[in-house]
């Protein structure tokens, strides 16, 4: 009888073990089937951007360099959004320096010399910017010649309105240190900031996800993470203090109806960039 017990006891806690190791698995297996999904429509974009330093108006410094940023493709035709911080990071440099009580006579100017996006199969693609919004960090990119044929593209229409601590998942392309491979994310919301533009907070700080979009479980996208940066009053070892918040930085989500609305205008096909100031509507301006 004890010999049974024991062995009942011991099968009991078997399947215990297994249904909680079933259950532990279930996020992992939909997040595995959410980035098959989506990862084609997430490349990286390679830039070669000139940048000057500027000090008391005379010229300190002026380099030239090579990086990539990862961006979402939002239209079939290769319309990507990237994170505009990634190729002119002049307003978020600009809004740190202030916050810290620094640099009222530095002025940091980024001129974007080319652009190339690497799609997943890493064929490279001319590209070149053709809007840009200050204000909410996005800058729209497309192929400078019509594509051989249609890539893939998250569907911005299939929206979804994410409440403070729901679960999300995040899909990136890594960078060249590791050949340009898929990579997902689990996160949380931790905040929905209703004004002077809805955009949710996400609970990270990795800046290396810029330009990536962002799922619910249940495979509606709810926007892009971009950078949004303001003055924030504070200076000095105070704002350091403070963290990213205390500079004026975060990482948000912009809401995928922001971006589908937007994204209208970049598909127009301008003739020259654009650039949107919110508070004066779009007005197309000389590179």
């Amino acid at each position: 009888m004890k010999t049974h017990t024991i062995m009942v006891v011991v099968g009991a806690v078997a399947l215990l073990a297994g249904a909680s190791c079933g259950q532990a698995d279930e996020p992992a297996i939909a997040g595995r089937k959410i980035m098959d999904a989506y990862k084609d429509a997430v490349v990286k974009v390679k830039l070669v951007v000139q940048q000057k330093m500027l000090m008391n108006g005379n010229e300190a410094q002026n380099t030239e360099s090579k990086t990539e940023t990862t961006g979402t493709v939002i239209d079939p035709s290769g319309l990507v959004l990237v994170s505009l911080s990634s190729i002119d990071p002049s307003k978020l440099v600009g809004s740190v320096m202030k916050n810290m009580g620094q640099g009222m006579n530095i002025e940091m100017r980024y001129d974007l010399k080319d652009a190339k996006l690497v799609l997943p199969d890493d064929t490279e693609v001319d590209a070149k910017v053709v809007l840009r919004d200050n204000d909410w960090d996005m800058a729209f990119i497309r192929p400078t010649q019509k594509l051989a044929k249609p890539i893939a593209a998250v569907d911005l229409k299939n929206q979804a309105q994410p409440q403070i601590l729901d679960e999300i998942i995040i899909i990136n392309r890594l960078g060249k240190v590791a050949s340009h491979v898929s990579a997902a994310e689990f996160s949380k919301i931790s905040a929905v900031v209703p004004k002077p533009r809805l955009f949710y907070v996400p609970q990270l700080e990795d800046t290396g996800l810029l330009g990536t979009p962002v799922f619910t479980m249940d495979r509606k996208i709810v926007g892009v993470t971009l950078m949004r940066s303001v003055e924030s009053g504070g200076g000095g070892m105070a704002a350091m203090m403070g963290g990213a918040a205390g500079m004026g930085i975060s990482v948000i989500v912009l809401p995928a109806s922001e971006i589908l609305e937007a994204s209208k205008q970049a598909l127009a096909e301008p003739k020259e960039e654009t650039k949107v100031e919110e508070s004066k509507g779009a007005t197309p301006k000389d590179k």
